[in-house]
């Protein structure tokens, strides 16, 4: 019991300061309360002469416990190892970004194959320690659930659950992988731009989960005796997961038919941002201010969508300006066409277009069109434009007016002003009387009289 004490176990380990030390102390941290329980266990079934029970027992104990720092130290020893390797042997393009980094990629793969190996590894030892194999380990486990009917190539047992489980798991966990491989390594080397290749990497994926949840399922289950359980849950499904079954099934619909892809710039009612994600229930949109928005499959479906790059990223952008009654028109059309010209990112190969818009009520209206090679840039392109174009009217003393309306007076007789002044009409009556006597105290009469 006292070779059982945390303390002398901790003081027999690796110490904290390297990783192999922090990592065994956090393992025996864990540990340690079944190794005191286990102990004694064991040693109380010697003594009561259950033989094949103790042994049992010591040998499944014995083996986990084997296997796990087995595992444990080859995992760390294994992981450094073959990010070294990887570090020497992946090239990387100049000016990566996380998001296109092609050894973060390669060392995200090479952890999960370690893990995998070490996991695999650590089984196999087990069952060594044990003396047993995996036929062994079927056999064992060969045995049949409760509450199950028991028909004749229908049961279910214990190995059939373990190794469906394990081999869902196996496949859901490996399909980010697996996209991450494709994205980083595979469909950079073809002609392929990179929606369709984000479109290709995703229908695998699904392709892929889909594929691991059948294995799964067949391990487990005869399909073809839940037929009758699959028809319930569909028209479940029909009536309760409606809106999911629609925004994934649109979800495919923009993956094979895009209409918009990864990087576009789309405006969706009031949101407009660019596509970062195509997922199974919802599309995700950064927007201008850096704010991610979820926004169902189903809108980009149902609803208008404007694509401001789908098949062509150039735009053409309006400035529209107006300019005070009086001014030169064709100054003030060669001062915008100026402006375009001058500016950097417009593009020469197709000229800007100045447009007489209209009389406005206060301003003669202009609009001026001109063509840049990204569609993105257009708000920062037509912010420039405008400050030029300000600049460029101030020096050649180009009016641009406010908003003007013209007040209209006309005279009303002395009635209608009593009324609006909420005076009797007697009382100015009364007023004028006394004025024309040149008598104030008839002045003063004739509105007492009118009061």
């Amino acid at each position: 019991l006292f070779v059982l004490r945390k303390g002398v176990l901790l003081g027999i380990l690796p110490p904290a300061t390297t990783r192999v030390g922090r990592g065994l102390r956090r393992a025996l941290t864990v540990a340690h309360p079944v190794l005191v329980v286990v102990g004694p266990v064991l040693l109380a079934l010697d003594c009561l002469q259950y033989d094949v029970l103790a042994t049992f027992l010591f040998r499944v104990i014995g083996g986990v416990l084997v296997a796990g720092a087995a595992g444990f130290l080859a995992h760390g020893a294994l992981q450094r190892g073959v990010a070294a390797w990887l570090r020497s042997v992946v090239d990387e393009a100049p000016g990566a970004t996380p998001e296109t980094s092609r050894v973060d990629a390669a060392l995200t793969i090479g952890r999960y194959v370690v893990l995998l190996a070490v996991l695999f590894g650590a089984v196999a030892l087990m069952l060594i320690v044990q003396g047993g194999d995996v036929g062994a380990l079927h056999e064992f486990l060969d045995v049949d659930l409760p509450f199950q009917n028991q028909v004749e190539g229908a049961r279910i047992t214990w190995f059939d659950v373990i190794a469906g489980v394990a081999l869902m798991a196996l496949f859901l966990t490996a399909v980010p992988k697996l996209k991450l491989f494709l994205e980083r390594f595979v469909l950079p080397r073809t002609p392929l731009d990179a929606g369709l290749r984000y479109t290709i990497s995703t229908l695998v994926g699904y392709v892929f989960a889909a594929l691991g949840i059948y294995v799964g399922l067949v391990q487990i289950f005869d399909l073809g005796a839940l037929g009758y359980v699959f028809a319930a849950l569909s028209v479940g499904i029909g009536f309760g997961l409606q809106e999911i079954v629609s925004n994934f099934v649109s979800g495919l619909i923009l993956l094979f038919e895009r209409p918009i892809k990864v990087g576009d710039l789309i405006t969706v009612g009031t949101t407009e941002g660019w596509v970062s994600k195509i997922n199974i229930r919802a599309t995700t949109i950064q927007t201008r201010d850096n704010v991610t928005m979820l926004i169902p499959n189903k809108d980009f479906i149902t609803q208008a969508v404007v694509n401001s790059v789908y098949g062509d990223t150039i735009l053409r952008v309006r400035v529209g300006v107006g300019v005070a009654y009086g001014s030169d028109t064709a100054v003030v059309s060669a001062l915008l066409l100026r402006a375009a010209r001058e500016h950097p990112v417009v593009l020469t190969s197709r000229a800007p277009e100045v447009a007489f818009r209209d009389f406005g009520a206060s301003s003669l209206d202009f609009v001026l069109m001109c063509w840049i090679p990204e569609a993105q840039e257009h708000m920062r392109v037509a912010s420039e434009l405008r400050f030029r174009i300000d600049a460029l009217f101030r020096e050649h003393g180009i009016e641009i007016p406010f908003p003007q309306h013209d007040l209209h007076l006309r005279s009303v007789d002395e009635d209608a002003a009593a009324r609006l002044r909420g005076a009797a009409p007697g009382a100015i009556d009364a007023d004028r009387v006394a004025d024309e006597n040149g008598a104030p105290d008839a002045r003063d009469a004739a509105a007492d009289q009118a009061r």
